[in-house]
C-alpha cells in the first residue's frame, strides 16, 4: 500500500493540515491495494498516534485519523511464538547437535532477535556494560539496538570460545548464513 505521505503528496494535500475524509480514502486505497486487515489497522493506529503527537506539539490542528473506522482484526492474527514446552524441547534438541546449534538457539529464544539478527553478531561485539552482558546488532533498517543476555546465554556463548570474526560459523569458519542455520 502506498505511504501516507506519499498518498498525502499525490492527492495534492497537506498532511499536517488535512481532515478525516482524506484519512478514509488512504484506508481505502489501502484496502484496494491488498493490504491485509491486520496491516490496515496497524497502519492507521500508527497515523493516528503520529497526529496525536503532532496535535500535543502545535503542529496540527486536530488529529484526522483519530475517529477513522479500522479494520476488525481476530485477536489469533497476530503470529504466536512458542510454548515454554517447545522452547525447552527445542534447547533440549539443539544441545544434543551441538554447542554452536545450543548457543544460536539460546540466543534466539530468550532475546527475540530474528534469525540473521544472530547471525550477523561479531564475536568481539559482546560486551559487559553496567554489570550486564550485552551485544549490540543491527537491526532490520540498519538501526543499532543493544540487547542483554542472560548469564545462560552468555556462558554458551563463551563455552564456542571466539574472540573475533563471526559468532556463528559454518564448517568452513565463514559467517552462517540463514540457509546453514535453519539445516543445524
Amino acid at each position: 500500500g502506498t505511504p501516507w505521505f506519499d498518498f498525502c503528496h499525490h492527492a495534492g494535500v497537506t498532511p499536517l493540515t488535512t481532515d478525516r475524509t482524506v484519512v478514509d480514502l488512504w484506508r481505502h486505497t489501502l484496502v484496494a491495494d491488498g493490504c491485509s486487515p491486520a496491516t490496515v489497522a496497524r497502519r492507521l493506529s500508527a497515523l493516528s498516534s503520529f497526529y496525536g503527537w503532532a496535535v500535543d506539539e502545535g503542529a496540527a490542528p486536530t488529529n484526522p485519523a483519530a475517529r477513522v473506522k479500522r479494520p476488525r482484526v481476530a485477536d489469533d492474527a497476530q503470529a504466536l511464538g512458542l510454548t515454554t514446552p517447545q522452547v525447552r524441547q527445542l534447547l533440549a534438541a539443539a544441545e544434543t547437535h551441538s554447542p554452536q546449534a545450543h548457543a544460536l538457539v539460546a540466543l534466539l529464544a530468550t532475546t527475540g532477535l530474528r534469525v540473521s539478527e544472530a547471525l550477523s553478531v561479531d564475536a568481539d561485539a559482546i560486551r559487559t556494560t553496567r554489570g550486564h552482558s550485552t551485544v549490540v546488532v543491527t537491526a532490520k533498517g540498519g538501526r543499532d539496538r543493544t540487547v542483554v543476555l542472560t548469564p545462560t546465554v552468555r556462558g554458551l556463548v563463551d563455552d564456542l570460545a571466539r574472540t573475533d570474526g563471526p559468532l556463528f560459523r559454518d564448517r568452513t569458519g565463514k559467517r552462517m548464513t540463514r540457509k546453514a542455520a535453519g539445516s543445524l
